[in-house]
């Protein structure tokens, strides 16, 4: 009875523990970038040509030139800095667009982001460690993967695609693409 009583005990405080805390909400990057000098149909033409530059044309779902905006779905590469296993966890990230064209700039929301492998991690969170029931010896490098995608996510592809992305709308260049290895240009993904 004593052994029932302590299980019970333990796993209504771990009960507690995981429902006090917060949710995991998918992972997602909004704002606004700053282009001087720009009207709103500038900034939503040199957008659009980005758009066209660094997508396959299926990834564009919605363009309003009336209203400034462009939205749709984005796959780029992305190769895993996890050296365990990596041949199955390289593979793509795809992820939710809107952008705004706007007067001096464009705002931007980048949401929803998921990953592709043959093994998968599925709808990236803000959760720490990897949420999805896994086995528990695999566990640790699941979470490691989980974190370098996330890391590179936030660190490398958006700052670069928010960064030629200005470059475009500044028109400091005809064409912005993003040199980047783990994101592929238009034509390389075109002619697979």
């Amino acid at each position: 009875m004593k052994k029932a009583i302590t299980f019970f005990a333990v796993a209504l405080l771990g009960w507690q523990t995981w429902a006090q805390q917060p949710a995991a909400e998918k992972i997602s990057f909004e704002g606004k970038v700053e282009a001087e000098g720009v009207t709103n149909a500038e900034s939503f033409k040199r957008l659009a040509d980005w758009c066209w530059d660094n997508m396959p044309e299926e990834s564009i779902k919605h363009t309003n030139g009336d209203a400034g905006e462009l939205s749709g779905t984005w796959f780029v590469n992305i190769r895993s800095r996890v050296g365990a296993a990596k041949d199955l966890t390289d593979g793509f990230v795809i992820f939710d667009f809107k952008l705004l064209a706007t007067e001096n700039g464009f705002q931007y929301q980048l949401s929803n982001f998921r990953h592709e492998a043959k093994i998968k991690f599925h709808t990236l969170t803000t959760a720490t460690a990897f949420p999805y029931k896994i086995n528990t010896v695999e566990k640790p490098w699941y979470d490691m993967v989980w974190k370098d995608l996330k890391q590179q996510i936030a660190t490398v592809l958006v700052p670069k695609t928010l960064e030629t992305m200005k470059t475009a709308v500044e028109g400091t260049t005809q064409t912005a693409r993003l040199e980047q290895d783990s994101v592929p240009h238009a034509e390389e993904r075109n002619h697979k």
